[in-house]
């Protein structure tokens, strides 16, 4: 077991299943585990890429099907460069028109304000129905590792750190949620979420868990938006 398939430094993956009298033995360059093959002694410490196969044995009778699963070592995504001033809240910037149906209708929509927002959320949006908003700022992201990220919104929603799309759930839907992983630097990134309602019911959250910290909303303090 481990948390994620990606990772930066080193990573630890606990091979289980094993009851008394087994042992699991396994290989790191994808090749059937064989009853000469290393015997995992408690978790195994991974620090470069590789296909971990592990194979439950009676000494040397294999007792298991091979279980295989590859593991990448990343490079995390660099910080900005600096963040001068950077002060708690996201600017958002609201636009209207007739009708949205996709993310790229922000485009081309009428813009109708812009301010700086304490949190994540909807709270002012310019009406109940077809509007969208773009928040930006700058996340810190408080060691380096891999982060997860999940995004969930009703209608379309889409996540970006650094320029780059991490979760991307475009369209007209119910309230649809979506996880991905990214590794990241120690350090302030820049953050946009943009997002649209073209009807009905609305819906925005974010949360991430990350290194030494359980799953939990991206709290205010962790946004900065620097002028």
């Amino acid at each position: 077991e481990a948390l994620s398939t990606l990772f930066v430094d080193r990573t630890q993956v606990t091979l289980s299943g094993a009851r008394a009298g087994e042992i699991i033995r396994f290989t790191l360059d994808g090749s059937e585990p064989n009853g000469m093959s290393p015997v995992a002694q408690g978790a195994v410490t991974l620090d470069r890429s590789c296909t971990l196969s592990a194979r439950i044995f009676e000494g040397e009778i294999p007792r298991s099907a091979t279980s295989l699963r590859e593991f990448t070592k990343v490079m995390p995504q660099t910080p900005v460069t600096r963040a001068l001033g950077p002060t708690p809240g996201l600017r958002a910037t609201f636009s209207t028109r007739d009708r949205f149906e996709k993310l790229a209708d922000i485009d081309g929509a009428k813009v109708v304000g812009s301010l700086v927002v304490p949190p994540l959320s909807l709270d002012q949006r310019p009406r109940k129905e077809h509007f969208a908003i773009v928040f930006e700022g700058l996340l810190r992201v408080p060691r380096d590792g891999v982060w997860r990220l999940g995004l969930e919104s009703d209608d379309g929603a889409r996540l970006l750190i650094g320029g780059r799309v991490v979760v991307d759930i475009d369209g007209l839907h119910v309230a649809t949620r979506r996880d991905a992983e990214v590794a990241l630097a120690e350090g302030w990134h820049a953050i946009r979420v943009e997002y649209f309602n073209a009807g009905g019911d609305s819906a925005l959250r974010m949360d991430w868990e990350g290194p030494g910290q359980s799953r939990t909303e991206i709290p205010v303090e962790m946004f900065g938006w620097t002028p």
